[in-house]
C-alpha cells in the first residue's frame, strides 16, 4: 500500500483513499473548520504564523511564504500534526510540538 501511495504522489501529485473509516460527519466538520479559517482576515491568520510555533513548524503559512525547488509557492496552508506536550519526547525536536489554532474557529 505504501508503495502505491508513493507512486500516486510521485506520478500524479495526489491520491484518493477509499474505505478509510473516517466518519462523514467528522470529515464535514473538518472541511467546515478549514473553510472558516481560510476566510479569516489575513492579519488574523498571521497571528498563527508558523514562525511563532518555533521548531515545531506548526501554524499558518501565507501565500508566497515558502519555496519549493527555488520557486515561490502560491498557496497558503495550515500546518499541524500530532499534539505533543512539552514533557513528551520528541517534543522540542524539529517538526514536533504544540499546534496553533485560533480559539474562535477551533474551540
Amino acid at each position: 500500500m505504501a508503495q502505491e501511495i508513493y507512486k500516486a504522489f510521485s506520478e500524479w501529485g495526489f491520491c484518493l483513499i477509499k474505505n478509510h473509516g473516517i466518519p462523514d460527519q467528522l470529515r464535514t466538520q473538518i472541511f467546515q473548520s478549514a473553510d472558516e479559517f481560510f476566510k479569516l482576515p489575513e492579519e488574523k491568520k498571521l497571528e498563527l504564523h508558523v514562525k511563532k510555533g518555533g521548531v515545531a513548524w506548526r501554524g499558518f503559512m501565507p501565500r508566497g511564504g515558502e519555496a519549493t525547488h527555488g520557486f515561490t509557492d502560491h498557496k497558503e496552508g495550515m500546518y499541524f500534526g500530532p499534539e505533543h506536550q512539552e514533557s513528551h519526547h520528541p517534543a522540542g525536536l524539529p517538526l514536533h510540538g504544540k499546534n496553533q489554532f485560533p480559539d474562535d474557529v477551533v474551540p
